[in-house]
């Protein structure tokens, strides 16, 4: 008795819950427990740090709660929801959910993190000059802009990987 519907769509977005939800549960449990998401948070919350004083401003990070100030002005505080995790898990779950060699998945799903770490990183530093400098469009910017931003980094690199090594369903 096959319980799961022939249509591949179908298929596919409750291969992606699924995945999410053992991913949240997962990962919400691992991050919990461990000093995981603090450290992934502390790299990103760094690494902002770095490009802002690549880019010649007087910055300064501050470990007990994880931000950066510019010019001594506290800017961005950032927590463990800020890091990209759940943005690089909706990414995973994607990849896996989609048919496509196993062999494929392996090398695109590290680059995919990569690239996913690296917009975050960019989207802490942008939103620090964001507070620090037109603080009134701050929240909108944080809310909207960046995690459609985000979001469709994450959709292109998979529509961009499904059309190359992806397996096209047959519609049944």
């Amino acid at each position: 008795m096959n319980l799961l519907p022939k249509n591949p769509v179908v298929v596919f977005l409750l291969k992606v819950v699924f995945l999410y939800i053992l991913w949240d549960f997962l990962m919400g449990y691992y991050l919990n427990t461990s000093s995981f998401g603090y450290v992934l948070s502390h790299f990103v919350n760094n690494s902002a740090i770095w490009c802002l004083d690549l880019m010649g401003y007087a910055v300064r990070g501050y470990n007990k709660t994880i931000g950066i100030n510019i010019d001594g002005k506290a800017c961005v505080f950032m927590g463990n929801a800020c890091n990209g995790l759940d943005f690089m898990g909706v990414f995973l779950c994607f990849v896996l959910a989609y048919p496509a060699k196993i062999v494929d998945k392996l090398w695109f799903i590290p680059v995919g993190i990569v690239a996913i770490h690296l917009l975050n990183v960019l989207r802490v530093t942008l939103l620090a000059l964001n507070i620090h400098y037109y603080r009134s469009t701050f929240d909108f910017n944080h809310k909207y802009t960046f995690m459609i931003a985000v979001y469709a980094l994450i959709f292109w690199l998979w529509i961009t990987w499904t059309k190359r090594y992806g397996k096209q369903p047959e519609m049944a």
